[in-house]
């Protein structure tokens, strides 16, 4: 008997010095790794939550968010990360399956936390922001929103001045949570940037809204973070993943106001036919990109018309975008020809250092309008790039028929001639 008990003794004293082992390891990933998570456990599982700055003032805001019926959803990458790998796991891989129960009772997403992050959307946030904010204040937080000019009514036509709020902070006891107000714009979601101009918003410590960003539109959830009830992305990892590229850019308005004070604005029938089905095509373009889970961006003409006059070129006839050739996947074009983008021509392999495809838009036009000013030759370019080492060559354009002042960017690939 003694010594069964000499063992255990033994056993957790050995159990106790790996365990402090482990947190002491540095350099690990902090986001991903188990002994990370196994270092968190130690450090805020046995934390009561109640006591924890983070939890209080998530719970505290939660309550007041369902008086208001103020439908705001969690947003910090790092618990949604969490959050996917337990859901993608079944928890059974989850440092926590394995944790004592005293340590699940307790606090795993929350405490410790300095800053927490929210999401909110524009419609319900315009009616009750006053009202959410000094009932905030009321219970001891300290309140800071950043305003800003709202970018949907800026057009090369003309401006109405308006300011919305882009991000607002609420502070209490060293913890903040902060709140990013999503705008619907067309099909897509859009977030300013937080600017630190007389605003007093701090960017550093922000894990998400330094830039201004867009999302596809999302569903929301029902989700116990820590004995809180909170709403999440219905689809957590394909928010993470938009993360990566979402950084949104607004074409210079300025600057196309110019372009057409000097050369003028073509405002033909076939140019507004024209303008109409280039974008229909790239809309269908992102369709079948994003269900293949394949990035890409505008290129060639069909940038340069973005860039320069915040619209199509409406005499290009053509649509550019580019991908990554470790992103081809052979279903590409039956994917384009469903939705009737039919092949033309395949130039060069995929082996190689730079391959595209024509894809014939002609079909696609002739049934999204009305008059006849399609074609034969209306294409979609998709341009398959191997590697970012390229150098630029700049050719003017004397017989633009809107001037020569303008200088159009190509890329010249190294090892071309290699297929």
């Amino acid at each position: 008997m003694r010594r069964a008990i000499i063992l255990v003794v033994l056993l957790f004293a050995s159990l106790s010095f790996l365990l402090l082992q482990i947190i002491s390891i540095k350099g690990l990933d902090e986001q991903r790794s188990w002994t990370a998570k196994l270092g968190k456990a130690v450090r805020f599982g046995l934390e009561n939550k109640k006591e924890s700055p983070a939890w209080k003032n998530l719970n505290t805001i939660s309550q007041i968010l369902d008086e208001f019926n103020l439908r705001a959803f969690l947003l910090e990458p790092d618990i949604l990360q969490d959050l996917v790998i337990e859901e993608i796991s079944g928890n059974t891989s989850s440092i926590w399956y394995f944790a004592p129960r005293f340590l699940k009772s307790n606090c795993r997403y929350v405490c410790g936390k300095p800053r927490i992050l929210l999401g909110v959307f524009d419609d319900q946030w315009t009616d009750m922001r006053d009202n959410f904010e000094v009932v905030l204040i009321k219970e001891g937080f300290n309140s800071k929103c950043c305003k800003n000019q709202d970018p949907r009514l800026i057009t090369v036509d003309k401006t109405i001045h308006h300011s919305i709020d882009f991000h607002c902070s609420f502070t209490k006891d060293g913890n903040t949570i902060d709140f990013v107000v999503f705008y619907k714009r067309q099909e897509f979601l859009w977030h300013g940037s937080v600017s630190e101009i007389n605003n007093k918003i701090e960017k550093p410590g922000l894990a998400f809204g330094k830039t201004a960003a867009a999302y596809s539109r999302f569903e929301l959830k029902k989700k116990s973070i820590d004995g809180i009830k909170m709403l999440i992305p219905k689809q957590p990892n394909t928010f993470l993943f938009e993360m990566k590229t979402s950084r949104f850019l607004e074409c210079n308005v300025k600057q196309a106001q110019t372009f057409y004070s000097n050369y003028g604005e073509e405002l033909s029938e076939e140019a507004e036919q024209f303008t109409t089905v280039a974008r229909n095509i790239l809309e269908i373009a992102k369709r079948a990109l994003d269900a293949l889970g394949i990035r890409f961006w505008l290129s060639s003409g069909t940038c340069l018309g973005w860039f320069r006059q915040c619209g199509v070129i409406p005499y290009s006839k053509d649509v550019d975008i580019g991908i990554w050739i470790k992103d081809y996947d052979s279903r590409l074009i039956e994917r384009f020809e469903r939705y009737g983008l039919t092949l033309k021509h395949k130039f060069g392999k995929v082996s190689c250092v730079c391959f595209f495809i024509i894809l014939s838009a002609r079909e696609l036009c002739n049934k999204a309008t009305k008059i006849h000013h399609c074609g034969p030759d209306l294409s979609m370019y998709l341009l398959l790039f191997r590697t970012r080492s390229f150098v630029h060559s700049f050719i003017h354009f004397p017989t633009h028929p809107f001037g020569d002042s303008f200088i159009y960017s190509l890329i010249r690939w190294f090892g071309i001639l290699e297929c």
